[in-house]
This record gives C-alpha cells, structure tokens and sequence, in this order.
C-alpha cells in the first residue's frame, strides 16, 4: 500500500524537478540591456573599467531574436581610435548560453553569455586578458 501511495508523489517530484531545467528561450530574454559591468584585465595588468572612462553598451533583443543597439569605447581606452559598433544582428541560445552574431566584427561575438536574475553575464579570455561583461535588463 505504501508503495502504491508514494509512486505518485515521486512522479509528481521528479516532474517538478524537471521543469526547472528547461532551456531559455529568447522570450525569456528579451528585452532592453545596458551594461552594469565593463572591464578588461590585461595579462599581468591591473583591471581597466571600460564604463567608468567613458564606454558602454546598450542593446536591445526582440521575441523574434533580433539585436539592436550601441557598442562604445572610448579613444583613450582603445589605443587612440573610438569603438563605435552597433549591435546589430542576432540571439542564439544554446542551453543555459546566449551569444551574439553580429554585423560589427567585435569582441562582443567571441562572448559566451549566461542569463541570470535579469542580467546577462559573460567572460571572455585571449592572450590579451579577461574582459568582463554584465549586461542589466532596464
């Protein structure tokens, strides 16, 4: 009789654990994204904070998975030459992981970004340094 009580409930348990892993879609990330975290760190460097001299990014991502919006480092962060990209192109989704295709050949498409709480969160390592990014749902 135990048994015959407990299946269900451990149907019922395994089914609701289950539903927390589904994976995103881009409804579940769409919407309007300024950064709240720009930094690089070159190799055997101290961290430079992109958005306190002067850099951001702003973006936007439709339901249908198309990226607009705004990529800008300033001069004095960029060896002398403003980053001005847009940010134009499109969400892909693989499991837990977002990244980007854009038009702009930047950084910003060798990023892996993982989305959590409202944010997109994302790290990228080269034989340069660590940039950092945290893209902030508004």
């Amino acid at each position: 009789m135990i048994k015959t009580l407990l299946a269900p409930v451990l149907l019922a348990a395994a089914f609701a654990a289950g539903c927390g892993d589904d994976p995103l879609s881009v409804q579940d990330i769409a919407g309007t994204y300024e950064a709240t975290e720009f930094e690089f760190t070159p190799t055997g460097g101290s961290t430079i904070d992109i958005l306190a001299g002067g850099g951001s990014i702003d973006l936007t991502i439709s339901p249908s998975g198309t990226v607009t919006g705004q990529l800008f480092v300033p001069a004095a962060l960029n060896g002398g030459t403003d980053l001005n990209a847009s940010m134009q192109g499109t969400v892909q989704l693989g499991g837990d992981r977002v990244s980007f295709t854009q038009t702009a050949d930047t950084f910003f498409r060798d990023v892996n970004f993982s989305f959590s709480g409202g944010s997109l969160t994302g790290t990228h390592n080269d034989g340069d340094g660590q940039l950092r990014v945290t893209l902030t749902r508004q």
